[in-house]
Formats: structure tokens, C-alpha cells, sequence
């Protein structure tokens, strides 16, 4: 669904990863591309940041296609969280996307942060919240439409 949703997005746009090109906190520190990769890639003050460039270019690319009163579907800005697909284990979430100038994604959608779902975090991990109903398509072309809640065990990570 990541690529269709890529696809028909209304705004694609990309911020440069900060492990590209380092960044500047809070108190004036320079965090280089490479210490942003060993140490920060889970920080904070990374994600403060790169929310802020990523509301920057939204705001920019909303404007040159008058698009100031909409909510536009968004891609392409950071990595994303996808389903659970091969071991059908729910700490070991497949993360990938951030797609780049050819619109591939950069990052293959893998799961290699394997058994992390619950302390995993990078400061351009994205999270689409597309509803409450889930469809579920059995390999047999059976379809069942349930709660979220009903598919995963959402109180375990305290939503």
C-alpha cells in the first residue's frame, strides 16, 4: 500500500537525511553526517530537527501548487512503518521507503531492526494512521473486515 499511497500523493517531496548532511541543535552543536549515524540516529533533538526541515519543505511545496487550505496526502519524507508480512510477528515490523529523486525508495523495506518494534525509533520513521478497519485478504481471496484493535494487540504498546 506504501507505493500506491506514494503513487497518488499529492505532494512527494524529500528532505535530505540528516546522515547526509549532519545538523545543528539546539545549543549550536554541529552533529556531522557520520556522528549523526553512530549516535544520534535515535535522538530527539535529530527528530526535532528533521521535523522542522520536513514542515519547512511541506509548507513550500504546498504553496507553489496553491494547495494552503487542503490536507494534501504526503509522501515520501521519511522512512515508514509497514505491516508485518513474512514472520507475522509484530515486534519485527518491516521499515523502509523514503523515496528519492528516481521516486525508488532509498531505504529497502526490510525488517532489520528484527524484535526492536517497541525501542526502535530514528528520527525519520513515519507512521500512517489510514483508520480504525482493517481488510484482511486470505491467500484464498476470502476478505474480513475487523477492528485494528481485533488484528493487532494495540494495548501493548500503549496506545
Amino acid at each position: 500500500m506504501s507505493k500506491q499511497i506514494y503513487q497518488a500523493s499529492d505532494i512527494k517531496g524529500r528532505v535530505t537525511p540528516l546522515s547526509s548532511s549532519g545538523y545543528t541543535d539546539e545549543l549550536g552543536v554541529f552533529h556531522s553526517p557520520e556522528e549523526v549515524t553512530k549516535n544520534k540516529i535515535n535522538s530527539s533533538d535529530a527528530a526535532l530537527y528533521y521535523n522542522q526541515l520536513t514542515n519547512e519543505e511541506i509548507k513550500k511545496l504546498k504553496q507553489s501548487k496553491g494547495l494552503t487550505n487542503e490536507d494534501p496526502i504526503l509522501s515520501g519524507f521519511g522512512k515508514e512503518i509497514l505491516a508485518i508480512e513474512k514472520n507475522n510477528d509484530p515486534n519485527t515490523p518491516n521499515f523502509g521507503g523514503w523515496q528519492g529523486q528516481d521516486k525508488n525508495p532509498l531505504q529497502p523495506y526490510t525488517q532489520a531492526h528484527g524484535g526492536g518494534a517497541k525501542t526502535h525509533s530514528e528520527y525519520a520513521l513515519w507512521t500512517r494512521l489510514v483508520g480504525n478497519q482493517i481488510t484482511i485478504t486470505t491467500p484464498d481471496g476470502k476478505t474480513t473486515t475487523k477492528p485494528i484493535n481485533e488484528v493487532f494487540n494495540i494495548n501493548e504498546y500503549n496506545i
